[in-house]
């Protein structure tokens, strides 16, 4: 897992948090499968807003 500290982007601080949680979550869950998911609702329950706002915006900033 690799993160990045020195974010040339943008973001919310909320989507920063939700990237942060997502790839620390992979530590304990190498995958997406439901589990996976089922712990980042653990830590973060409003994952899905912020998902659903990388899926809208994260074209913007040329990272997807």
């Amino acid at each position: 897992i690799q993160l990045l500290f020195s974010f040339p982007y943008k973001f919310p601080m909320e989507i920063i948090e939700y990237i942060i949680v997502h790839e620390l979550t992979h530590l304990k869950v190498m995958n997406h499968s439901g589990k996976f998911w089922n712990e980042m609702e653990k830590v973060m329950p409003e994952y899905r807003e912020c998902r659903t706002w990388l899926e809208k915006h994260g074209k913007e900033y040329e990272i997807f």
